[in-house]
Formats: structure tokens, C-alpha cells, sequence
């Protein structure tokens, strides 16, 4: 065997390797979606659950219920300011969940809408980010059909919203099946939304 195929060999072993969680603290690197996230994910989170569908770490999970293949994810948003130059934290709530689904080949049907607010919101602040919401849902071509709403104390972060979204997966679209002018699409680890744009 030659030294190279060696040492490739001896990365694919490590990377088969789940990591371990060892940490004392949780850092703002543990939220940025790099190797600290998947560590978090990887060697704390999904042994915790046990999961046969979440061991899968893609953006969305399939559940099967009466013969239905149904693809979920959640997604959750933290940006300041909440407006930005080319969109909003409702925007990119929407898009961010649809597009989390597209990458697993599903379909989006519905959202669930969570929102945690902070006391002292302007209400003409949310009013735009409810309606910036709304827009998105409409042309991505989904329905928002439930939700819940937390206030937190001032001083707190903003945490925006958060989208359960059930949606059913369409087969014609599946992550695994050949795209014509595509080749094969690779499926997408839990974060890695670079395959979907």
C-alpha cells in the first residue's frame, strides 16, 4: 500500500470515529456550525437520544407514520440587528427551514411557528418581522399552522423564531437519486447548507 493511500485510510478511520464531548462549558463556538458544533451534536446530543434517524445528522429527520414518509426539522435564529441589509430574522427563518428541507429531498408543507420575544419589543418591530414571515412562508409556498410564543426579560438575547416544519418528502426529490445535468447529490450533514445553494 502506498503511504498515501495509508494516510487517507487513517483519515477516514478518524472520521468514522464519533467525537467525544468533553467540554466543561459551552462557548459561542459551539453554536457557530464548525467542528465545536458537530462535537456538541455528535458526541453529547445524539448518544443522548439514541436515534437511529438522528445518528443520520442531516438538517432533517424522516419518520415514517402509517406508510408516510415525513421529513421534520427545526431550525432556530439569533441575528442582531433582526433587520439587515437584504432581509430580516423572519426571512431567514422561513428560508432557512425550506431550504434545510430541500437539502434532505423533502418537500415543505407547514411551519410551526416558536417565537421568544424580549420584553420591550416594538411592536411595529415584530408587526414587520410577523409579515416578513408571512411573505416568506407564501412564496416558498408553505403554511404556518402552528406556534408558540415565550417573552423573556429584558437583557436577555433576542432569540427568534424557531420552526418545527412537517412537511411530507417527495420521492422526486430524494437526496439519494440522480438529478438530470446533477450526477448523484451528496446528502448534506447536519449544518452544511453550502450543498443546497
Amino acid at each position: 500500500m502506498r503511504s498515501e493511500e495509508r494516510v487517507l485510510e487513517i483519515i477516514e478511520t478518524a472520521r468514522s470515529k464519533r467525537p467525544r464531548f468533553k467540554e466543561e462549558r459551552i462557548t459561542m463556538s459551539h453554536g457557530a456550525g464548525g467542528k465545536a458544533t458537530q462535537t456538541l451534536v455528535e458526541g453529547l446530543l445524539a448518544p443522548a437520544f439514541d436515534s437511529a434517524a438522528l445518528d443520520e445528522l442531516g438538517d432533517a429527520g424522516v419518520v415514517t407514520v402509517d406508510g408516510l414518509d415525513l421529513a421534520l426539522t427545526t431550525d432556530s435564529f439569533v441575528v442582531r440587528p433582526i433587520r439587515f441589509p437584504g432581509g430580516s430574522i423572519g426571512e431567514l427563518a422561513v428560508n432557512g427551514t425550506v431550504n434545510d428541507l430541500a437539502v434532505a429531498g423533502a418537500r415543505p408543507l407547514a411551519l410551526s411557528l416558536s417565537l421568544v420575544l424580549e420584553e420591550g419589543l416594538e411592536a411595529d418591530e415584530l408587526r414587520r418581522e410577523v409579515e416578513a414571515i408571512a411573505a416568506a412562508a407564501a412564496v416558498a409556498g408553505v403554511e404556518v399552522i402552528t406556534g408558540d410564543t415565550k417573552v423573556v426579560e429584558r437583557g436577555h438575547d433576542r432569540t427568534g423564531p424557531r420552526r418545527p416544519a412537517r412537511p411530507a418528502v417527495d420521492r422526486r426529490a430524494a437526496p439519494r437519486r440522480s438529478h438530470p445535468g446533477l450526477g448523484k447529490r451528496r446528502r448534506a450533514r447536519h449544518g452544511d447548507h453550502a450543498r443546497a445553494r
